[in-house]
């Protein structure tokens, strides 16, 4: 599966966020949100689409939008030029970090 093309164009729109907000003293931030089971199967991901079946679970929705607020409240005042990243399925943690 060729991602290239998607990961291409976030890049560039995460180094446009970086550009916009370097030294304009204008928040400028963005939301990536990747829709569940694409990056791990494009073809069924894409057939089921096809069927109107959705790809963006309801916490997905909630959880982009509550990162918007959260980039347009002042307790993100000091946040710019980032990208924060809401995946489509439940966070992996690293199981340096994860307690035992």
């Amino acid at each position: 599966v060729n991602l290239a093309p998607a990961a291409g164009s976030q890049a560039a729109v995460i180094e446009l966020t970086r550009a916009a907000a370097a030294g304009t003293g204008v928040r400028v931030n963005a939301v990536a949100a990747w829709p569940r089971g694409l990056a791990e199967d494009v073809t069924s991901w894409s057939h089921n689409l096809a069927a109107g079946v959705s790809a963006w679970p309801h916490g997905l929705v909630a959880d982009v939008a509550g990162a918007v607020v959260w980039l347009c409240s002042d307790d993100a005042s000091l946040v710019a030029g980032e990208t924060l990243h809401v995946p489509g399925r439940p966070a992996r943690t690293s199981s340096a970090l994860s307690p035992k």
